[in-house]
């Protein structure tokens, strides 16, 4: 059964989700990402995750919780941790929009960038993050549409395709020539149309 607790936005009641399903939420949405790595993947497992594909029964399951305890806010515990899971369109964007001041990235997620990028966006808070994203904001121009670079992505991209289905024939496409292109476009875009991904 849901024990009721208070949310500390607007102090409406919000069921907790009972230890049975808390127990299948991890299994079904936290085991396998664990299972694949968090920052560094492992094939092997990817590789069967993919093949079990536990996607759709993660769906399924949110929609069942949602009917069954008629709300849009559950209080599961996700690896141990009391968490909120928010399944309402206005909670997330209101979430999004207090983001990082009132809900900062969590440690897991810091500890673990900080290795390689302490410096990203996504880590930061305060300031630095009002500095950080007004450069990514700059640089990348998200609120054009089209993006004022468009064509040029798409030259890069057309080329890139044209090359992989050369240099593929009649065989089918594998991870690695998908990957490979992937990694070239990427180096065109970013670095421009001179750069080596090799």
């Amino acid at each position: 059964s849901a024990a009721p607790t208070r949310m500390a936005d607007g102090g409406r009641s919000t069921p907790r989700v009972g230890w049975w399903d808390d127990l299948r939420f991890n299994a079904i949405q936290i085991v396998p990402q664990l299972l694949r790595g968090i920052f560094t993947r492992r094939p092997r497992l990817s590789s069967l995750l993919d093949r079990v594909h536990p996607d759709p029964q993660g769906v399924r399951l949110v929609t069942e919780l949602r009917d069954r305890y008629g709300s849009d806010y559950l209080w599961l515990a996700l690896a141990g941790k009391p968490s909120l899971l928010v399944l309402d369109p206005d909670g997330i964007r209101g979430i999004l929009d207090a983001s990082p001041d009132v809900f900062g990235p969590p440690d897991i997620k810091v500890r673990g960038m900080s290795h390689f990028q302490p410096g990203a966006v996504t880590i930061s808070a305060g300031e630095a993050w009002r500095r950080r994203r007004d450069f990514n904001d700059e640089v990348l121009e998200p609120t054009e549409r089209p993006h004022p670079k468009a064509d040029l992505f798409l030259d890069v991209v057309d080329g890139e395709v044209d090359r992989l289905l050369a240099a593929v024939g009649s065989r089918p496409l594998t991870w690695p020539d998908l990957h490979g292109a992937f990694r070239r476009i990427t180096a065109s875009v970013v670095f421009g149309p001179e750069a080596d991904a090799e």
